[in-house]
């Protein structure tokens, strides 16, 4: 049939049945660094998902440092756990992004099993595991989506609730697509030498 989409190297991928040997970080680095958070509703300049990942990889590194000092030898290391922050969104590169109040609709459980599949294929590639992804992860993740809110996005809505957790103290300025895409690639290239 015709379930596959071309990707920017020329490859026909399989979203619905993705498979290891079809996934090339060339491919996902491309997609996301052209690729908006927020469905594209950010003020100013577009805000990649490539560079949204950078982001999370980077804080989620020294984060996980002081957690795994205090935790019995990890089984992880940092710079796996940095690794797996950079492609904590990579499905999204033939999935797309769907904002989360529409993922958490039971009409979409077909579109999130699918990509908990493309998650999944894509760790394996890159020799990681789903069962890695720590609750840090998520706390990273979330912190990082209250920045991106405080920096990208109009003011809160009455009764949103952006407090939970703090955001980081730096600003997040969005970088050109082709920036977000050598820094992923760059920061890819830096985990796995």
């Amino acid at each position: 049939g015709h379930d596959w989409i071309q990707t920017a190297s020329g490859i026909a991928f399989y979203p619905l049945r993705p498979r290891v040997e079809d996934v090339r970080i060339e491919d996902i680095a491309h997609a996301l660094a052209r690729l908006p958070r927020f469905v594209g509703h950010t003020r100013g300049a577009p805000y990649s998902v490539a560079q949204h990942s950078v982001h999370v990889s980077e804080e989620l590194e020294p984060a996980y440092a002081e957690w795994s000092q205090v935790a019995f030898s990890p089984l992880v290391s940092c710079r796996q756990m940095a690794l797996i922050g950079l492609l904590h969104d990579a499905s999204e590169f033939a999935l797309c992004d769907l904002p989360r109040p529409l993922k958490r609709q039971p009409e979409l459980a077909a579109y999130c099993l699918a990509e908990r599949r493309m998650q999944a294929c894509i760790y394996e590639a890159f020799g990681l595991d789903s069962g890695m992804e720590p609750d840090l992860l998520k706390q990273i993740d979330r912190r990082m989506l209250r920045t991106e809110q405080r920096d990208l996005m109009p003011p809160e809505r009455p009764g949103e609730g952006r407090d939970d957790v703090p955001p980081f103290t730096w600003t997040v300025t969005p970088w050109p697509w082709h920036e977000a895409e050598r820094r992923f690639l760059e920061r890819f290239a830096e985990l796995r030498g």
